[in-house]
């Protein structure tokens, strides 16, 4: 008391007698923190319904003479007590954390009812912003709070490459994305023809094709799209300054992606993954799990990789594709196909992309085989009806890995340590010449490489990857 004095003299304040003894009461009273306060008020007046209703009971007990009537109210009357505890100790949990919050927040009233009812929301969302450059481990206490919250989406864009066979070695770096937040929103951005192939992975959210820089950005004007919220991170995989242009008005955002990225350096990437010059052949894969390793993913989980599909029924058919995105330098000679097609053990479709049916339908009926062509996700259904498939290096080998189709590859142009389909259950073949790899698309060779494949060691992967458990 005498140290307030002293400061309300310094101030100029002088107190009268009457106010003197009042300023002492107060302070020689006892507080009660208000929390404590509001629960033992809670607590008193749930008692006083509870031994209210007691009271009703046992009126009614008393009146009645029945003794099996009697024992089944006293097992009534036990679950209503237990389920009136329950509730009173729900509400008492649910004000002490108010009161907790409240005080972390140094007194201040919440904003809303939804930030009230829920403080972790706030917790969570000051999280995600210390989350940029690497993502936080996942926690299953963590998640399973969040489980039932409704988060604000950390909306991440992902442009794959232009190539469909590229395109589709991101696919573990996207599911690695999804899965390693509750709130994550994974969107593509692809050429229009790989539209359909996005649209069947479950982890993605929003696909925007395009084939110009316009198109890219009434995609990401549409309202489906940009009513979701901001974009948070870009991870740029396409290699192309258009779609970095076309995102220019939607920052601040962060950009990750390969250090070859042309705009790297003038867009300030804050996560690249070097791509090394000079070093051993390594699957490609790889450089996209190393870029997830830097944002803290789990990138070397099996469960992101593709998984061999369920056995086909009987009589299904072995799917054959001729024909490469890669140019002719890749791909067999007709004579090995027919021989391959005279000798195989089970019914052959010869599948192809649409820009191949003229050649497929002519080459078709030169080897009296069925004929599948269409857009890759037109073929998805070929691929899931199918046992196995024969195909030369091209789309066609990683679509199939894609859906779980055991698949080879004969490889000409490029290395298959680098470029074979993903999954354990795909066999490669290959012969190497002097001259491989070349990555030419037509050869300046008299016989391509894989023409030195012989038919017999086709035979025998196929055999192989037709009784293998993997």
């Amino acid at each position: 008391m005498d140290k307030l004095k002293v400061l309300l003299q310094k101030l100029g304040i002088e107190l009268t007698a009457d106010q003197t003894k009042q300023i002492t009461e107060v302070i020689e009273k006892e507080f009660v923190p208000a929390a404590d306060v509001a629960a033992n008020k809670t607590k008193l007046d749930e008692l006083t319904k509870q031994l209210a209703a007691r009271d009703k009971d046992l009126a009614k007990l008393k009146a009645d003479n029945k003794s099996e009537e009697l024992q089944k109210q006293l097992d009534e009357l036990n679950a209503k007590y237990k389920q009136d505890t329950d509730d009173l100790n729900a509400n008492l949990s649910a004000q002490q954390a108010d009161f907790a919050a409240e005080k972390l927040f140094g007194g201040y009233k919440f904003a809303s009812d939804r930030v009230r009812k829920s403080v972790l929301d706030v917790f969570w969302m000051h999280h995600r912003w210390k989350s940029i450059d690497r993502f936080a481990p996942q926690d299953k206490k963590t998640d399973g709070l969040l489980e039932n919250m409704e988060l604000q989406p950390y909306r991440i864009l992902v442009a794959v490459p232009r190539a469909l066979d590229e395109a589709l070695v991101t696919v573990p770096l996207v599911r690695a994305l999804k899965a390693v937040r509750r709130d994550m929103q994974v969107n593509v951005i692809c050429p229009s023809a790989q539209a359909g192939v996005w649209k069947a992975v479950p982890e993605i959210t929003h696909v925007l094709p395009h084939d110009s820089l316009n198109q890219l950005r009434e995609a990401l004007a549409a309202d489906e799209f940009y009513n979701d919220g901001p974009l948070d991170l870009g991870v740029m995989l396409d290699q192309d300054m258009e779609t970095l242009k076309a995102l220019e008005p939607y920052g601040p955002m962060m950009f990750s992606g390969l250090d070859t990225h042309p705009g790297a350096r003038k867009y300030k990437f804050r996560v690249k993954a070097p791509v090394l010059r000079a070093a051993p052949p390594m699957h490609r894969v790889q450089l996209y799990l190393q870029l997830g390793g830097l944002h803290g993913l789990d990138a070397w989980n099996p469960s992101l990789f593709p998984v061999k599909k369920a056995a086909a029924a009987e009589n299904a058919p072995i799917l054959l594709a001729p024909f490469s995105s890669l140019g002719s330098a890749s791909e067999w000679s007709e004579e090995q196909w027919a021989e391959l097609v005279s000798l195989l053990p089970g019914r052959p479709v010869l599948a192809a992309l649409e820009e191949d049916r003229e050649r497929a339908s002519a080459l078709a009926e030169r080897l009296n085989v069925e004929l599948a062509v269409g857009t890759p996700e037109a073929l998805f259904p070929v691929m899931d009806a199918a046992v196995a498939a024969v195909a030369v290096d091209g789309d066609i080998p990683s679509l199939c890995s894609f859906r779980g189709l055991p698949v080879v590859t004969l490889f000409s142009t490029r290395l298959p340590d680098v470029c074979r389909p993903m999954g354990p259950f795909n066999r490669s073949l290959y012969s190497h010449q002097c001259c491989s790899p070349c990555f030419l698309k037509e050869c300046d060779r008299d016989v391509p490489c894989n023409r030195h494949i012989a038919v017999q060691e086709v035979l025998d992967a196929l055999r192989e990857i037709t009784t293998s458990e993997i």
